[in-house]
């Protein structure tokens, strides 16, 4: 499990601003959980991404938005 909180200050000596994480949004949260299993030859896994305000993506837009992925061989 890994979690990142992100909070936005504006700051128009940096150029912080006219952006929507500094005028609207203030905070971002992405966490992302990896589950493995193995056992005797079997193995599973399956991750989950999940984004909220995030700036990841495109940091000039507001990025919100889950993805489930499951392994394939």
């Amino acid at each position: 499990l890994m979690l990142n909180n992100n909070f936005f200050m504006r700051d128009s000596l940096r150029g912080a601003l006219g952006i929507p994480h500094y005028d609207n949004s203030l905070k971002s949260t992405d966490s992302w959980l990896q589950l493995m299993y193995m056992n005797d030859g079997l193995e599973i896994g399956a991750r989950l991404d999940m984004y909220y305000n995030s700036n990841l993506h495109i940091p000039t837009q507001v990025f919100s938005s889950s993805f489930l992925a499951l392994p394939r061989d």
